[in-house]
């Protein structure tokens, strides 16, 4: 606060408000710290300060490890004036009032140097620890305070000791019982319903209980010393059922009852002790046998839980991305594999109802519009999917808005005090009160949000935000896979409708894949046919020349400036087909296509046989009459004029005649211009 102070003196903005906010805080612990220091001394028998219950211990130690040193001021000066209340001498308050500050800064220290600081009771080892630090701490608070009372005369010499010991025992049973329950308050989350209900009911059991086994009101007798066992039915219920935090206000509510019965604040005749320092250790054994192992149980049922519930969740996510996987590879629907992800996230989240929200353009999305991908765990909900089909989110604007706008998990314990919430009023109406929502990325671009609802308030769970998390970006890849997959099959597809064939070879000559026009090519007697995986020529005239070609081709690699290689394969004596060999590179048509590595790529062009659509193509465009059409259907490389007179019944001078009209129709000169033309109107795809 200082700091905050100088800092406005050099004309930075002064925050009142800030600074109220962070001071209030201080100032209560030290109203409590005076408030608990005079209740305690109300227990004081063998000098007026020291007591066998030193409850402030506790509240220091608590208040270093949650507020750090900035709070050691205010337990100083609180201190000093429950001292300065029953002690006539300011330099002995003084003192006194140093020690108790060295302890709670000692231990709050060591806590966080050795047993993890706040999380002190999440494991059984820490406790220990925690204890045994606290042992310490409050022996070094008892030497100080022993020592001033007995040098100043506050205290007589021969009692050093008792004085000592009961100094240390107070402050020990203070130190053990009432710092873990403000550190676990503090740290612990708010309650819901349920909880809450079975906590207070918890709470006033074990005070039913205390009361009754110790009784504190009536007379000491030897069935309340057996009947006091019982207290431990609490203890154990909170360990096994509620949490640290709640073990921990048990422990705390039975070491006070124990403590109003073992100083007989009821009834002057409710304890016979005999002794005090007899007294002062059984209250004490008793606090730290109840507090001690009963946090060590918690604290090891809580780090199971949360072990459980950690593989539980990583089993979640291996199942939903095994099923997704699964689903993908059998070519199933994004659709069915959200449907399938959501099911398995609420069943094992026990979130009542899934949705999916998917943008309207994944390239430049500029709203959210809701799929028809719902998973409900009860009917009652289903009216929810037709009620919201119509809502469409803005960037920011509801659970998939601010998740779209902050591309992060988004939990919301309590939609009822949410303001930007377009669906709220639908949702709650159908007892809806949390949700929780993750996006989907495919390639840097928004792909979905998925989100979840549930009727009961349920706090953020750390844990599972991270596993949904996880769950979006390997979903995420899915898409990727998906969408390449998509790519893959499209391009594919392209190629088998091309009736230019294609061949794709590696580095050692053998073929590993081929279009449909291929597969045919090699089963129809053509140029090429397939010997262990290899092309070879059918023609051995021309082997030569295609072996050179690929081995070429081969050696050149895949270097942008690798020569392309074209070579004539003959069949038979008039038709010849074309290969050109073309080396790829990493990036190239093949592996777009999902192909297995490839070397090289050969495209083999059959020779053109005029067919009918070719010629019909030709005489649509040039206007050719039905006899000029009869004609050019015909009309072929190595046929003669009188051959083709005899197949369409009419004389030789009337197919001249009509060639000659066909020459000046389309512009062509002889026979071979036309049949050139032929061939470039020849579709390049397969018209299905």
């Amino acid at each position: 606060m200082l700091q905050r102070m100088l800092r406005a003196d050099r004309g930075e903005p002064f925050d009142l408000s800030r600074l109220i906010g962070e001071a209030w805080p201080l100032l209560f612990v030290g109203v409590a710290y005076v408030i608990l220091g005079l209740a305690g001394l109300e227990l004081a028998s063998l000098n007026p300060s020291v007591t066998s219950v030193w409850p402030p211990t506790g509240l220091a130690i608590a208040a270093v490890l949650l507020f750090g040193q900035r709070v050691v001021p205010v337990i100083f000066a609180a201190a000093f004036v429950v001292n300065q209340l029953t002690l006539p001498s300011a330099s002995t308050s003084v003192v006194i009032a140093s020690g108790n500050t060295l302890e709670a800064v000692l231990a709050g220290l060591l806590i966080g140097y050795w047993a993890e600081g706040v999380r002190a009771f999440a494991s059984p080892t820490n406790v220990l620890k925690f204890f045994g630090i606290c042992i310490i701490a409050t022996a070094l608070a008892a030497t100080i305070g022993a020592g001033v009372l007995t040098l100043t005369g506050h205290a007589a010499r021969e009692d050093l000791i008792p004085v000592w010991f009961t100094w240390w025992m107070g402050d020990l049973a203070g130190a053990i019982v009432v710092a873990p329950c403000l550190v676990l308050w503090a740290g612990s989350e708010p309650f819901t319903p349920d909880n809450l209900y079975r906590s207070l009911a918890t709470y006033v059991g074990a005070a039913a209980i205390g009361l009754v086994c110790l009784a504190p009101f009536l007379p000491h007798t030897p069935i309340q010393d057996a009947a006091s066992y019982l207290v431990i039915i609490p203890l154990l219920w909170a360990a096994l059922n509620l949490g640290t935090r709640d073990t921990a206000t048990v422990a705390l509510i039975l070491s006070v009852i124990a403590a109003w019965a073992a100083n007989g604040l009821g009834n002057s005749e409710a304890v016979s002790i005999g002794h005090l320092d007899g007294h002062t250790v059984l209250l004490l054994a008793f606090m730290i046998s109840i507090t001690v192992p009963s946090l060590a149980l918690s604290a090891e049922i809580d780090r199971r839980s949360a072990i459980a519930k950690t593989q539980e969740q990583h089993s979640l996510e291996a199942r939903v991305l095994w099923k997704a996987s699964n689903d993908v590879a059998a070519g199933g629907s994004l659709e069915d594999l959200l449907s399938e992800c959501l099911e398995q996230i609420c069943k094992v989240t026990n979130w009542q109802i899934g949705h999916v929200y998917v943008p309207d353009n994944p390239e430049e999305p500029t709203r959210l519009y809701p799929s028809s991908v719902w998973y409900f765990q009860s009917e009652t909900f289903e009216p929810i999917a037709r009620r919201t089909a119509d809502v469409a989110m803005r960037r920011g604007q509801g659970l998939p808005g601010l998740v779209w706008a902050t591309g992060k998990p988004k939990w919301i314990s309590d939609i009822s005090i949410m303001s930007n919430f377009p669906r709220k009023e639908i949702l709650l109406g159908h007892g809806i009160s949390a949700a929780c929502g993750f996006p989907i990325y495919a390639e840097g671009k928004l792909q979905a949000v998925v989100e979840f609802f549930s009727s009961s308030r349920k706090l953020p769970d750390a844990h599972l935000l991270r596993t949904v998390m996880n769950i979006g970006e390997q979903l995420g890849r899915i898409f990727e896979r998906q969408h390449a997959r998509e790519q893959e099959v499209a391009l594919q597809r392209v190629l088998d409708t091309l009736t230019t064939a294609i061949f794709f070879i590696d580095s050692a000559g053998s073929v590993v894949h081929m279009n449909d026009a291929a597969k045919q090519l090699v089963g129809a007697n053509g140029p090429l046919t397939l010997d262990k995986g290899r092309l070879v020529l059918t023609d051995p005239r021309a082997a030569k020349e295609f072996d050179v070609a690929i081995q070429r081709v081969m050696e050149d690699g895949p270097a942008p400036n690798s020569e392309v290689q074209t070579i004539s394969l003959p069949v038979g004596d008039t038709d010849r087909f074309s290969a050109t060999l073309v080396p790829l590179t990493s990036s190239s048509l093949a592996n777009i296509c999902g192909i297995p590595p490839a070397s090289a790529a050969m495209f083999v062009q059959e020779p053109v046989k005029n067919g009918p659509r070719a010629a019909r193509m030709v005489a649509k465009v040039y206007g050719l009459t039905h006899s000029e059409l009869r004609v050019l259907e015909k009309l072929s490389p190595s046929g003669s004029i009188k051959s083709l007179a005899a197949v369409l019944g009419v004389s030789e001078n009337t197919i001249k005649t009509h060639l000659q009209h066909i020459f000046q129709k389309t512009g062509t000169s002889n026979r071979t211009e036309l049949i050139e033309l032929l061939r470039s109107s020849t579709p390049p795809i397969r018209l299905v």
